[in-house]
Parts: structure tokens; C-alpha cells; sequence
């Protein structure tokens, strides 16, 4: 996330008043999804990871840091899809991987409903498409769901930028 900020940071201001099309926001979702689906995929170990492998020397569990093995364990275990967070509820503990998290706890749909839903938000604004795809990514490798500070600053963020394209504020 911290390479996603100092791209923004230096490119920013280049992009903040671009206006991106929705049939490009659509493919972004699209494409979004099949890396998603990819990512499930190689977290169970139904592709193969020699792509991983080839270019960072690593693992697929080494690379997420045993994340991906504990959600196989996860998946593999037959636990209910019960909604948000009910995984957390019954082993009291999380692969931290919001995406692939839900794809167990409440299967593809609520991975399609979430990427609309944040792509939605963005509007037709550049910078925000870029932020979210950025959320998007942390939420595929990590987990951002549970922590408040940080929507709370993504929020304001659009809501300044979204206000600057309209010619509201001078930012």
C-alpha cells in the first residue's frame, strides 16, 4: 500500500481532475474479478504457482506469509457459508485476506458485489478509480475491512476529490 501512496503522492496531481468512462470503470471490475479468481484458485492450490515461483523465488505460501495456507485449511475444513466475518466467529481467528475470506463465508457474489460497490463510489473520477483499485488490491493480499480509521480517510478523500471536480474546493 505504501508504494500505491508514493505513486499517488508524485502522480496525483497530474490526475486528480481526469474523468475516466464507465465502460473503462466496467473493465476494471471485470478484470479485477478474474485476478481475483485466480488469486482463490492459487491460494488452494488448483493453478500453479511456478509463476510465483519464476519471478520472486518464493512460494505461494511464502509469499502471503502462510496466509494462503491457512485459508485452504479454511476452505478445506467444510465450515458453513454464514455470512461476514463468520469464519472469525468460529475459529476465532482470520487468514486476513478480505476477498478470498468472502468467497468462503459467502461465495463469488459478495466478491461481485463489493467490487461494483467501490468502483461505484468512485464516480467517473480517475484518482479515485486508482485509489480503489489500490483498496482493491489490499483487500485481495490483506484485510481492510475491519479497520475504521482507515475507511473513514478513504471517504474523505473521495468526498474532497469528487467536490474538486465539481469546482467546490481548490485542493
Amino acid at each position: 500500500m505504501a508504494i500505491f501512496a508514493i505513486f499517488l503522492f508524485i502522480f496525483g496531481s497530474f490526475i486528480k481532475n481526469k474523468k475516466v468512462a464507465i465502460w473503462i470503470r466496467v473493465l476494471v471490475g471485470i478484470f479485477f474479478f478474474e485476478i481475483t479468481v485466480w488469486y482463490i484458485q492459487l491460494s488452494l492450490g488448483q493453478v500453479s504457482d511456478n509463476l510465483i515461483f519464476k519471478y520472486l523465488g518464493q512460494s505461494v505460501d511464502q509469499f502471503t506469509m502462510g496466509r494462503s495456507w491457512f485459508f485452504k485449511n479454511l476452505y478445506f475444513s467444510g465450515l458453513p457459508k454464514s455470512g461476514l466475518f463468520s469464519s472469525l466467529n468460529t475459529i476465532y481467528r482470520s487468514p486476513e485476506m478480505d476477498l478470498p475470506v468472502m468467497f468462503i463465508e459467502m461465495g463469488y457474489s459478495a466478491i461481485v458485489v463489493t467490487i461494483v460497490a467501490l468502483i461505484a463510489i468512485a464516480k467517473n473520477s480517475l484518482y479515485n478509480l486508482i485509489v480503489i483499485v489500490f483498496v482493491l488490491f489490499e483487500m485481495l493480499t490483506s484485510h481492510f475491512l475491519d479497520i475504521t480509521f482507515f475507511w473513514i480517510i478513504l471517504y474523505i478523500l473521495i468526498g474532497l476529490v469528487n467536490e474538486n471536480q465539481k469546482g467546490i474546493l481548490k485542493i
